[in-house]
């Protein structure tokens, strides 16, 4: 919002033009206080004290029309600023439901007679067998005798229980 408000402008101009008028009132005086007339002195100093009194009142409203202006546009940001928020708000509750709505998930289906395969023996079977030769691998693997420096052998030997599960 703009704070120059035409209440602002117009008091701005009268105090400007109050304070220029005082300026003639005073260049008044001074020549009249030249040529010794105290009546022309006493007129004009009292224009300049009417017009710096105008000014100064000029002053106090564009001071006041400026605080008003300051108060509305904060009146109006804290509104448009609510109004952003809530618009947010409801962007974020609307995307959370479209998220929910199209949330994708893997599905796996197993045909019938895969079903079966695992419910079966030979499922179990298969199982056994693999996590034999699993283990077999491994005790070779660590059974292996391992050469030092030194040109001895050291037989290394660990028990591997694991087991595999489908």
């Amino acid at each position: 919002m703009n704070l120059i408000t035409p209440g602002v402008i117009q008091n701005l101009v009268s105090a400007d033009s109050f304070a220029k008028l005082s300026d003639v009132s005073m260049g008044v005086y001074y020549k009249a206080k030249a040529k010794g007339d105290k009546a022309a002195m006493e007129q004009a100093a009292g224009y300049a004290v009417d017009s710096m009194n105008s000014a100064n009142k000029c002053s106090k409203h564009t001071q006041k029309a400026l605080k008003e202006a300051q108060q509305k546009a904060k009146k109006q940001a804290k509104a448009e600023q609510e109004e952003a928020i809530e618009k947010h708000r409801q962007e974020t509750s609307k995307n959370e439901k479209t998220i929910k709505e199209k949330k994708i998930t893997d599905t796996v289906e197993i045909s019938k007679e895969g079903q079966e395969y695992i419910d079966s023996k030979d499922h179990a079977k298969s199982v056994q067998k693999t996590e034999n030769k699993a283990h077999k691998a491994i005790k070779n693997t660590v059974s292996q005798e391992q050469y030092t420096s030194e040109a001895k052998s050291d037989s290394l030997s660990a028990d591997s229980k694991f087991s595999i599960t489908a």
